[in-house]
């Protein structure tokens, strides 16, 4: 996964895991329907990750509820 050095997000246990590769990464809590994107969320500290098939992104809350609505509408 891609090293995004402009933002720094999450704890360590969830930046290793998703920009080394090493698993696990942060786990995966939803999938786009129009992806193949995925949403994943580290389980120690709650940040949000957008995943596509070659990068690992951190995103915000609020980026992810507006791509990945039905997860946070299951999930109230």
């Amino acid at each position: 996964m891609a090293l995004n050095t402009e933002t720094k997000h999450g704890c360590e246990e969830c930046r290793r895991g998703a920009y080394s590769g090493q698993w696990p990464p942060p786990a995966r809590v939803a999938t786009h329907e129009d992806g193949p994107t995925f949403l994943h969320k580290c389980e120690i500290c709650g940040a949000y990750w957008h995943f596509d098939l070659r990068f690992a992104t951190p995103i915000s809350e609020e980026r992810a509820k507006s791509l990945y609505p039905s997860f946070f509408e299951e999930n109230k």
